[in-house]
C-alpha cells in the first residue's frame, strides 16, 4: 500500500486479508484463526479515527498505551499491520512516530471522539450497486463481504441478497428453459398457419410456421413443440463478479404448448351445417347396451365435482368392528 492510505484503501487490505484467513475457508488451521483476529483488530485501528490519531502522533508505543507487551486488544502491534498490509506499520503508511509520550492514564473527556461519542460505531449510509446478470436463478445470493454492520473488536458482517423471481404472464421458467401456452385457432389446428405467436423477454417476435418443409399436421389442445436456443441464458457460478459483455451466451430452449379455442356458438348459424359435417370427419357409433335412457343434462361447474362428499360417508368411529352381525359385514364375491 501506498503512504497516506485512504479508507478505501485500507477496507481493499482489510478484505483480502480477511477472505484469506476466514475460519470457514481454514477449518483446520488455528493459525489462520489467530491471525484473522489479527487483521480486524488492526482494520478496527486504522477505521477508528481516535486510534489512527494516537498511532499517527505516537506511534506504536501510543497503542500500547506508553509500553509493555499487550498490543492491541491483546495482540502484538507489528503483527497486526504486517499481516494486513504484508509490512511494518510505519513504512506502510508513511505515518509520524516519536514526540511527546503519553499514557492512558492521561486520557481525558476532551479525547473522547466526538463522532461515535466514545462507542467505537458510527451509523452510514452507503450506495452499493448489485448486478444482477442475465439467466441468474431464482433463490440466487449475492454476497457483499464486509459490508455488513460492525461492532468493536469484531470485523464487518456481510450484506447477502437473495433473488426472488415475480411470476410472468407468458412463460414459465425452469432452470434455462422457458414455457408458454399458445391458444390457435380450430381453422389453425386443422389447416396450419403461420404468424407470430409471441413476444420473447427481449421484444423480440417469434414466427412460427406449422407447415415449414411440407409439414401437415392437425394440432390438438395439450400438443408441444421446442424451439432450440429461445430459453434464458444459462448462468454459471464462475460467471459470478463478471462484468456483462455484449457477446453471444448459451440459452436454454423454449416449449410452446398449443390450446385449441372453439367456435363460439354464434358461429354455427354462420355456415350450413350440412356442408361442415359432410367436410369433418364422421361421428363414432353407439357404444352397445341392452338398456338404453335418454339423458337429462344441464351445464356443469367442474368446481362442484366431488361436492358434499364428506357428508355422503359415515364417520370410521361409528362402526363397531367387533360386531356378529353377518348384515353388517363385507362378504366375498
Amino acid at each position: 500500500m501506498k503512504n497516506h492510505a485512504t479508507t478505501a484503501e485500507i477496507r481493499t487490505a482489510y478484505r483480502k486479508k480477511a477472505m484469506q484467513y476466514h475460519p470457514d475457508k481454514n477449518p483446520n488451521n488455528p493459525e489462520a484463526h489467530v491471525k484473522f483476529q489479527e487483521v480486524a483488530a488492526a482494520y478496527e485501528v486504522l477505521m477508528d479515527d481516535q486510534t489512527r490519531e494516537m498511532y499517527d502522533q505516537y506511534g506504536l508505543d501510543g497503542l500500547r498505551g506508553g509500553g509493555g507487551d499487550g498490543g492491541v486488544h491483546g495482540f502484538n502491534a507489528e503483527d497486526l499491520f504486517e499481516h494486513l498490509f504484508g509490512g511494518g506499520a510505519g513504512p506502510s503508511f508513511g505515518f509520524h512516530s516519536g514526540g511527546r509520550r503519553r499514557r492512558r492514564g492521561d486520557d481525558s473527556e476532551k479525547d473522547r471522539c466526538k463522532k461515535c461519542k466514545g462507542e467505537k460505531v458510527t451509523k452510514e449510509k452507503k450506495r452499493i450497486d448489485l448486478e444482477i446478470q442475465p439467466g441468474m436463478p431464482d433463490g440466487h445470493k449475492i454476497v457483499f463481504s464486509g459490508e455488513g454492520d460492525q461492532e468493536p473488536e469484531m470485523a464487518a458482517g456481510d450484506i447477502v441478497f437473495v433473488l426472488s423471481q415475480k411470476p410472468h404472464d407468458a412463460f414459465e421458467r425452469a432452470g434455462a428453459d422457458l414455457l408458454a401456452h399458445i391458444r390457435i385457432t380450430l381453422s389453425e389446428a386443422l389447416l396450419g398457419f403461420e404468424r407470430v405467436i409471441l413476444t420473447h423477454l427481449d421484444g423480440r417476435g417469434i414466427r412460427f410456421d406449422s407447415r415449414r418443409e411440407g409439414a401437415r399436421k392437425i394440432y390438438k389442445s395439450g400438443d408441444s413443440v421446442i424451439i432450440r436456443g429461445e430459453g434464458m441464458p444459462i448462468w454459471k457460478k464462475e460467471m459470478a463478479g463478471r462484468k456483462s459483455t455484449s457477446e453471444p451466451v448459451a440459452r436454454g430452449d423454449l416449449f410452446v404448448v398449443f390450446e385449441v379455442e372453439m367456435p363460439s356458438d354464434d358461429w354455427l348459424e354462420t355456415l350450413d351445417v350440412k356442408t361442415l359435417r359432410s367436410l369433418l370427419p364422421p361421428g363414432k357409433p353407439d357404444i352397445p347396451a341392452a338398456v338404453v335412457d335418454e339423458a337429462k343434462f344441464e351445464e356443469a361447474d367442474l368446481a362442484l365435482f366431488g361436492d358434499g362428499d364428506e357428508e355422503a360417508w359415515e364417520d370410521e368411529d361409528e362402526f363397531d368392528g367387533g360386531g356378529t352381525d353377518d348384515s353388517t359385514q363385507c362378504r366375498n364375491q
